[in-house]
């Protein structure tokens, strides 16, 4: 993320924030392009998202928190 960069925000956690997102996205996309849509699949990667969205969350969380140190 940019704003990591920009911020000179970093540390084990936002490695590891980081790698959880992209490990997420991956297995996300590999889901959706290698099973038949069904309500099962979906929720599969709906949770898939939902760890991207906390892992962005949580990082957002950090930016701000060092950008008002």
């Amino acid at each position: 993320m940019f704003a990591l960069y920009v911020g000179n925000v970093g540390g084990a956690l936002v490695d590891a924030l980081c790698v959880t997102v992209l490990a997420a996205r991956i297995v996300q996309s590999t889901v959706h392009v290698g099973f038949v849509h069904t309500n099962t699949i979906a929720s599969v990667r709906f949770g898939f998202f939902f760890v991207q969205f906390i892992c962005f969350v949580w990082l957002t969380g950090i930016i701000v928190a060092s950008a008002l140190q």
